[in-house]
């Protein structure tokens, strides 16, 4: 039985699930995965409808003293999952900077639940949230893949820039690849 799932409130997308295995995972995440087509090989990332999920093992040198990952180390993953999102989309940010454009950060809100440790296999979920001309907001969130647990979750709010840093439209072919609406229109 498939089962459709709203991803986040006022979103117009609908992510369906093949094998519902549990109502006990609230975010509705469990057994989406490998099911829907992937996207790249290495490292494992997979695209659903406009839920980018690129997983990380966690390496010693990135635990402090109290023996889990520094929150600074977060702010890591959260880059490698968006670099990986639109290399994905074929927009790396040297392709970006040739055509003249740059992706800058201008905040990230981002929130600790619980600790990652050695050897823990990080799921890092990425999807729009919203946007408007110039200026993105990606939700991205750390699962532990083992049970499933969210780690921390951040809004990352970008804004386009020229290569002289004034604020420019979002590329027609990034709106494209991100899946934004025609213009006009607003997710």
């Amino acid at each position: 039985m498939r089962t459709c799932l709203q991803l986040i409130p006022g979103f117009r997308k609908f992510v369906c699930r093949l094998n519902r295995e549990s109502d006990q995972n609230p975010r509705g995440f469990s057994n989406m995965l490998p099911q829907k087509r992937r996207v790249n090989q290495k490292p494992e990332l997979f695209l659903i409808s406009d839920i980018f999920q690129s997983t990380h093992k966690v390496r010693a040198y990135e635990c402090d003293f109290y023996g889990h990952v520094n929150n600074s180390i977060y702010l890591n993953y959260l880059e490698f999952a968006r670099m990986e999102v639109l290399e994905t989309l074929d927009l790396s940010l040297r392709k970006l900077k040739e055509q003249g454009v740059a992706l800058v950060i201008q905040r990230i809100d981002i929130s600790y639940k619980f600790p990652a440790v050695l050897d823990d296999i990080l799921q890092i979920r990425t999807n729009v949230k919203s946007h408007t001309n110039t200026v993105c907001t990606f939700r991205q969130e750390i699962f532990r893949a083992a049970d499933e647990k969210l780690l921390a979750a951040a809004d990352v709010t970008w804004v386009c820039t020229n290569l002289q840093g004034r604020p420019i439209r979002i590329p027609q072919i990034m709106r494209d690849a991100l899946g934004f609406p025609p213009r006009g229109g607003k997710k």
